[in-house]
């Protein structure tokens, strides 16, 4: 599931330690940005699982019905 449990540790961690991000404003982003690209990448990555796995059984079907229709 996208290590959701280590991203939320990481985010624990990141609230925790609130003084240190104010001198490293810049890696709190970087880490923010990366969880969030994370997050979109395997979003799209199920999204094309599951859009692949329909288009196979799709032509499998259309490979399956081709000799009845003609």
């Amino acid at each position: 599931m996208c290590a959701r449990g280590e991203t939320a540790v990481i985010i624990k961690n990141l609230t925790r330690r609130r003084n240190r991000l104010r001198r490293n404003k810049i890696t709190a982003f970087s880490c923010h940005t990366v969880r969030l690209s994370l997050r979109i990448s395997c979003q799209l990555a199920h999204c094309y699982a599951k859009c692949r796995s329909l288009m196979t059984y799709l032509l499998q079907q259309n490979i399956f019905f081709s000799p009845r229709q003609r």
